[in-house]
């Protein structure tokens, strides 16, 4: 007997579901000892290692890397778990993450950034002694939910990655740059901007081409200093590039 259908418009039964659902638990199984391993690792590195090894995480792919870094900076706390994911879901980069909450969350502990502990149906967490000897049903009854909370080396990896330091690492890497980026901030500061608007502000500006030694130049794209903005926490697109709450602590810094 079908209860409904797939995707694909294909009747799915009562097995089928059954089925799916045990495929979902191995999965799990697997990512869990993954996981583990991942955790037990991380205490085996020194400090900076750990460090590395969360940043490394951290800004793998820029559609989560905002997202990462706000929920080790939300976590500096410690937050239950529908909390970090109801807030992860508030943020305004979430609408382009290519992760849902549970897994921003998850690989964060799985690199060392996060520290989880296991929560009985009170609330309070249950400790090792409490699971020591206990079957696997049995654990599963006592452990009711989740909270997450930065470790040192996710705490330092925010420290280091904040956007004013990140923002001070491009001055410092692109000088001659600075004067166009600070206008640029300027710019989105006053409204939410598209693509063409700064396109029409940068245009033949003697900032837009690179000179090579040879003599010979190379216009340089508007989405360049877009991309370096956005890389550095300062802009987020929300119905048009706009500053962050970073970006408009910047502003006010360099007024």
């Amino acid at each position: 007997m079908s209860d409904g259908e797939d995707d694909l418009g294909r009747p799915v039964t009562e097995e089928d579901e059954a089925r799916e659902a045990r495929r979902v638990a191995d999965m799990t199984d697997v990512a869990t000892t993954a996981q583990r391993k991942a955790e037990e690792d991380a205490h085996e590195l020194s400090f900076e290692q750990q460090v590395a090894a969360v940043e490394r995480v951290v800004t793998r792919q820029p559609l989560n890397r905002e997202i990462a870094y706000a929920i080790l900076r939300y976590c500096l706390e410690r937050r239950v778990q529908p909390d970090v994911e109801a807030y992860v879901e508030g943020l305004p980069e979430y609408q382009f993450a290519t992760l849902d909450p549970y897994h921003q969350i998850d690989r964060l502990v799985a690199c060392g950034g996060l520290e989880r502990f296991d929560l009985d149906a009170d609330g309070e967490i249950v400790t090792a002694a409490q699971l020591e000897g206990l079957s696997e049903d049995e654990a599963d009854d006592l452990v009711q939910g989740y909270a997450y909370q930065t470790t040192d080396a996710g705490e330092q990896a925010v420290n280091e990655g904040t956007p004013q330091a990140r923002m001070e690492g491009l001055f410092q890497a692109e000088p001659e740059r600075r004067d166009t980026y600070v206008e640029l901030l300027s710019f989105f500061d006053e409204e939410p901007r598209s693509y063409q608007d700064v396109c029409e502000l940068l245009d033949g500006r003697d900032v837009m081409f690179h000179m090579f030694e040879d003599g010979s130049e190379e216009r340089i794209q508007p989405s360049v200093f877009v991309d370096r903005l956005e890389r550095a926490g300062m802009i987020v697109w929300n119905d048009g590039w706009a500053l962050t709450d970073e970006g408009r602590q910047c502003v006010e810094e360099l007024a």
